[in-house]
């Protein structure tokens, strides 16, 4: 068990956090079309040394092919028959280079695949991807990177930059019903009060992530045995379900998440009005027993078996800190760090945070931040 630890800031450390943030958000914004001629690597190729040409290339040279995800170890992995492929799946992929960021050397790719789960919005059946590649040779550890509620990929983008630029590959995996997976205009949502659907875009979102993870695995430019997932907010705990899912996962870092979500936001103000509501449904023992399969604290056991950091705010207005506590003490008690801050507040905590996510999921010993 490790010692939790808590960051306060000082006097103006605050706004400093603030500008770095607003300068790494304005890094990922760039990435739609800055910074690079989409499609290809620029001249800068020819100023790179061949050793730290090789990881690229060697991706580059095959923009396609086929991936199996061999799924008969899966119970015995003690993977959820809810998160298990009935026989090993197969699936071509495409990659595509978008653009080298030629300040730091890293290289944006789009890697897209066909979902596992066919439904029937069909922009959502394709699973779209942003690997962030670090200069170098590799092999490079790597990371499923997994965004907030808000969606726009701001915030993942900017963490899988992060990554790349301190040595460890990140890849951006849209959720279901996010990004390019939702039609223009459309209302439609991975959370909604519709639970059927919602457990269905949960397993999507876990299967499609087992299979992202099946490809960085299969690709000798990174480190097979050093895969994880860095998940934040609505990330964090789809994250959590996928990585106690998906046996190759074993560095997962966890921010601004929990679990033992309906006793958690019981006393939560924002659920105040639904209380009647729930107790003519049968109380918080139906309700547990209904979205057990989407809440995280039913996947302890498995995610005891990895890597955990746990990043939680110890003022958070939007996922209780008595959530956090709870997923905490349910695997066992791994490495925790608190931040004295709110839920969007964190924010003034953005490089230790990535500090310490990154060290984690490189596998490095644990240092102060």
């Amino acid at each position: 068990m490790q010692t939790s630890r808590s960051w306060n800031a000082q006097p103006g450390q605050a706004k400093v956090w603030r500008l770095v943030m607003v300068a790494l958000g304005g890094l990922a914004g760039v990435m739609a079309g800055g910074w690079g001629r989409p499609g290809q690597a620029q001249a800068a190729d020819d100023m790179e040394a061949p050793r730290s040409l090789s990881a690229a290339h060697r991706l580059e040279a095959q923009p396609s092919g086929q991936i199996t995800v061999d799924s008969r170890n899966d119970e015995a992995a003690g993977v959820a028959e809810l998160f298990r492929f009935p026989k090993p799946y197969t699936f071509r992929y495409t990659l595509r280079l978008r653009q080298e960021l030629i300040c730091c050397g890293v290289r944006i790719y789009d890697l897209t695949f066909p979902s596992p789960v066919t439904t029937d919005v069909v922009e959502n059946n394709t699973v779209h991807a942003e690997l962030f590649l670090p200069p170098g040779a590799g092999p490079f550890p790597a990371a499923i990177v997994l965004d907030i509620m808000q969606g726009n990929a701001l915030v993942s983008r900017a963490k899988a930059l992060w990554l790349a630029q301190h040595g460890v590959a990140g890849l951006v995996v849209h959720m279901a019903y996010y990004g390019p997976r939702r039609p223009p205009g459309s209302s439609i949502r991975l959370i909604s009060t519709d639970l059927p659907r919602t457990l269905s875009g949960v397993r999507q979102t876990v299967l499609d992530i087992r299979c992202a993870t099946a490809w960085l695995a299969s690709q000798p430019v990174f480190d097979s045995q050093r895969l994880g997932l860095a998940g934040t907010s609505l990330g964090s705990l789809i994250g959590a379900i996928a990585a106690a899912n998906e046996p190759r996962l074993q560095h997962v870092c966890l921010l601004l998440g929990g679990g033992g979500l309906v006793d958690a936001y019981a006393d939560h103000p924002l659920a105040q009005r639904y209380l009647p509501l729930i107790e003519a449904a049968g109380g918080k023992a139906a309700l547990r027993a209904l979205i057990a399969p989407m809440d995280p604290l039913t996947y302890a056991p498995q995610l005891r078996r990895k890597n955990l950091l746990l990043i939680c705010a110890a003022r958070d207005d939007i996922v209780p800190p008595r959530a956090g506590r709870q997923l905490w003490e349910a695997t066992g008690k791994p490495r925790i760090l608190w931040l004295e801050a709110t839920h969007v507040g964190a924010a003034a905590y953005l490089l230790p945070m990535f500090q310490a996510m990154t060290e984690h999921l490189r596998g490095d010993s644990v240092r102060t931040p």
